[in-house]
């Protein structure tokens, strides 16, 4: 009979190191930054140029609204500011020449003629500014068709599809949320929060 020696034995030199207790969770990733876009003017949907979840930069158009009536404003409130524009030059130019002959000759034009036409130099330039201000709200208006994003970041489900009729700062076209910083929530038990020594 055969010898078949001594059995073959593994060994393996004892490790110490610190072992820390650890225990794992299921967490939900929220974007740190995040947009709710919603429409700043009333009128219906011409585009949305993007797809939903693709990255956009700040400042890029994600909708477009339908800027024909608006634009037809805007025109309007130049042609009125033009002419307000010339009522006031006619007035400074009368005003100017009236106090001219009130200097050749102050009998040749009364006081409250002068008061009159200073007033309405006054009056015409008010006209001017507050056409400047109607014009400066059309353009506003114009800018707002092109919905822009605020943020750079993944652009969410539109909420609205192309055709349909938003509402100014009531209806919620899509949602862009930032990718660079995430907050991580998780929920942890009762027993490893104890064993951790953290109170809840």
């Amino acid at each position: 009979q055969e010898s078949t020696g001594p059995a073959t034995v593994s060994v393996a030199k004892p490790i110490q190191r610190e072992v820390t207790n650890y225990a794992q969770f299921v967490g939900r990733t929220e974007a740190v930054n995040s947009v709710e876009i919603k429409a700043r003017v009333t009128g219906y949907l011409n585009k949305t140029p993007f797809q939903e979840g693709s990255m956009v930069e700040a400042g890029e158009v994600l909708c477009e609204i339908d800027p024909r009536t608006y634009q037809a404003q805007l025109d309007a409130a130049l042609g009125q500011l033009q002419a307000t524009q010339a009522k006031y030059e006619l007035a400074k130019t009368e005003n100017e020449r009236s106090k001219d002959l009130y200097k050749e000759n102050p009998k040749a034009i009364s006081l409250k003629a002068l008061d009159q036409h200073q007033a309405a130099e006054e009056a015409a330039a008010a006209a001017v500014v507050a056409s400047k201000s109607s014009m400066a709200v059309y353009q506003l208006n114009l800018d707002f068709t092109n919905v822009t994003s605020p943020i750079s970041g993944r652009v969410g489900r539109y909420q609205v599809t192309v055709g349909n009729l938003v509402t100014e700062n009531a209806t919620t076209l899509t949602e862009v949320l930032a990718q660079d910083h995430v907050y991580v929530y998780f929920n942890v038990d009762e027993p490893p929060m104890l064993q951790a020594g953290l109170q809840l």
